[in-house]
């Protein structure tokens, strides 16, 4: 989040395969502060393996959230940053 210079359109949301096997997110979404969402389609990380996902709206510096929600639209994570975080280049959330 946050990256230097001109940020809608360079900021990424990286997605990492903890588990021991490959999971299949077509259909799931990625909702960000409870308003906006982004579908993920057609992707599968194999265990161990990441995927980047470009952001499609600009996340917000004064802090906010992120959801990750599976096909049945139940969600699965949600992670949450202040302003304070916001503030740090290069600045990395994570799913756990």
């Amino acid at each position: 989040m946050n990256p230097k210079g001109k940020e809608r359109g360079n900021e990424n949301i990286t997605l990492l395969n903890i588990s021991d096997k490959a999971i299949d997110l077509d259909g799931w979404k990625i909702e960000i502060n409870e308003k906006k969402h982004q579908k993920i389609s057609d992707e599968i990380i194999d265990s161990g393996n990441i995927l980047i996902l470009k952001s499609n709206t600009s996340l917000s510096n004064s802090g906010g959230s992120i959801g990750l929600f599976n096909w049945d639209n139940i969600l699965v994570h949600k992670v949450k940053y202040t302003k304070k975080d916001a503030a740090k280049n290069g600045w990395t959330t994570v799913f756990q």
